[in-house]
C-alpha cells in the first residue's frame, strides 16, 4: 500500500475536483489529506491509489 507522503506527492498535479468526482472520495477529505496533516483511513488510500494507478495505465495507453 502506498504511503500518505507518497500519495500526496502523486496527487500534487492532478485537479482535486477531478479526482475526487472519479475515485469516489469526498473532495473535503482529499483537500484535507493535501494540506494537513490528517490521516486518512485505509479506504481513502486505497481508492486513491486506485485511482492513481488507473491514470498511470491511461497515461500509458495514450503512449502507445
Amino acid at each position: 500500500m502506498i504511503e500518505v507522503e507518497e500519495l500526496r506527492e502523486r496527487l500534487q498535479p492532478y485537479n482535486l475536483t477531478k479526482v475526487a468526482k472519479e475515485s469516489g472520495v469526498d473532495r473535503s477529505t482529499i483537500y484535507r489529506l493535501m494540506h494537513e496533516h490528517s490521516r486518512p483511513s485505509y479506504e481513502t488510500v486505497k481508492k486513491l491509489s486506485e485511482w492513481l494507478d488507473g491514470e498511470t495505465e491511461a497515461d500509458n495507453d495514450s503512449d502507445a
